[in-house]
């Protein structure tokens, strides 16, 4: 097995924070995997649930009997990082972390080094690829000249559409 196929071509996929909740992250992509054709063993890993759509659910990486091949993380940053431990622990081969929020904890960025570092001396594969900067706030139309409505799902609102005509009536009767 090579170093990266743990993560490209897992035969044990556990999905830590896989969720019974329809819509939220950890739901959507253990449903995708499942619903996916994978033909491997696939574990959801959650300790306030008995099951994520019909398959048994464990409370921790720990608990479960088999080896894996691939961890993914699906949970906040201080959880993530102990869920990370605990793959280390369990000796699982490959950890891909779907997560947001680990710039914004500067408290974590010490103990995720630590981490990283044992990770290395416990050949573990790591890819430790730096987030893209995040890039500055595009201004919205109705803060620009324009001075446009938009509701929500950036559409005209009706009262916008009918200031505009309004606007427009003017601009012609001078």
């Amino acid at each position: 097995m090579d170093k990266l196929d743990a993560i490209f071509s897992p035969e044990t996929i556990a999905v830590i924070g896989a969720s019974t909740t329809k819509g939220k992250v950890g739901h959507d992509i253990f449903a995708n995997i499942l619903a996916g054709g994978f033909k491997g063993t696939l574990y959801p890993v959650n300790p306030k649930a008995k099951s994520v759509l019909s398959v048994k659910c464990y409370t921790s990486i720990a608990t479960i009997p088999d080896p894996i091949d691939l961890a993914m993380i699906i949970l906040p940053p201080k959880a993530a990082l102990q869920a990370v431990k605990d793959c280390i622990a369990k000796g699982v081969k490959g950890i891909v972390i779907v997560s947001a929020g680990f710039k914004e904890v500067v408290l974590l960025q010490e103990p995720i080094a630590a981490c990283l570092a044992f990770a290395n001396t416990s050949n573990i594969e790591v890819t430790d690829k730096q987030p893209r900067q995040a890039r500055p706030r595009k201004k919205k139309l109705s803060e620009k000249k324009g001075k446009i409505d938009y509701d929500k799902k950036r559409r005209y609102t009706y009262a916008a559409q009918k200031k505009k005509k309004e606007e427009r009536k003017g601009i012609k009767k001078k």
